[in-house]
């Protein structure tokens, strides 16, 4: 709610993989900023993972529920993953306010983006093409 800066996780039923084209990536950028704008998030940065999908909201407004965004995201976007499916529940880690300081904040955000780099699919952060900062 409002304010809160949380970093989702949402994981695809079974690990399955074979959804992460350039397709989905636009279709998750359309539905990704649609929410966003619906809720009054910025997105600082995602990162799409084969099986499954990392990515941090802050609230922009006092009105600003991410639960709803976060349902609205996985409706839409689920037809785009098919025959492959969401876990039933997202994962959501709230940060606290010593995990939202500059520092803090700034490895949270390099940790997503390195998530590629430690599954061994590419060698540096910048060469993932489905990773990205939207505000």
């Amino acid at each position: 709610q409002a304010d809160a800066v949380v970093h989702w996780t949402l994981p695809v039923a079974e690990r399955a993989e074979g959804w992460l084209t350039e397709a989905f990536h636009a279709r998750f950028r359309e539905l990704m900023l649609h929410a966003a704008a619906r809720e009054g998030l910025a997105c600082p940065i995602y990162c799409l993972m084969p099986d499954h999908i990392h990515l941090v909201w802050m609230g922009l407004r006092r009105d600003t529920d991410q639960m709803n965004g976060m349902s609205f995201l996985r409706t839409y976007l689920e037809p785009a993953l098919h025959p492959a499916v969401f876990q039933a529940q997202a994962h959501d880690a709230v940060l606290r306010e010593v995990e939202r300081k500059r520092g803090a904040f700034a490895r949270t955000c390099f940790y997503i983006a390195a998530n590629p780099v430690r599954a061994g699919l590419v060698a540096t952060a910048s060469e993932w093409p489905h990773s990205w900062s939207r505000l």
